[in-house]
């Protein structure tokens, strides 16, 4: 499971050493999708996941926690997952779909990330139309 893990920081980031164009931003943003959830009690949350293959979607397992519903959306589709895969000690969950029709992300290789490496991340927060960037660095 630590190679997910290592998939999971690769996929939400980028080694670079100054700031994304914005032409590598703008490309990412067909592979993040906003992960909605309902609860049993009514409530909703909203969440980031990226499609890492055909049919699969990795999020966080915290997004998706006591959710009696989840659907993903991108262009204003929404999808329905079939199936989870949970390793909550990593926090991370991967959603299976029967026809996920989006673009999957091009993984990189955790071997090159360096300890206090720039790195940047794309995701929806809060209630935004379209993924955002944040940038940050490799740490731990």
């Amino acid at each position: 499971m630590l190679k997910l893990t290592h998939l999971f920081i690769l996929v939400l980031s980028s080694s670079l050493y100054a700031a994304p164009s914005t032409e590598l931003t703008l490309s990412l943003n067909p592979s993040i999708v906003k992960v909605h959830t309902a609860n049993k009690q009514g409530n909703h949350g909203v969440g980031s996941g990226v499609v890492i293959a055909k049919d699969y979607v990795v999020t966080n397992c915290h997004v998706v926690a006591d959710a009696q519903g989840i659907h993903v959306t991108k262009f204003g589709v929404s999808y329905p997952p079939f199936a989870l895969l949970a390793d909550w000690r990593h926090d991370l969950c991967i959603l299976k779909f029967k026809y996920l029709d989006l673009q999957p992300i091009t993984l990189g290789d955790n071997e090159q990330l360096a300890y206090e490496e720039e790195v940047f991340s794309k995701s929806y927060g809060g209630n935004t139309v379209k993924p955002h960037t944040s940038l940050g660095a490799v740490k731990g």
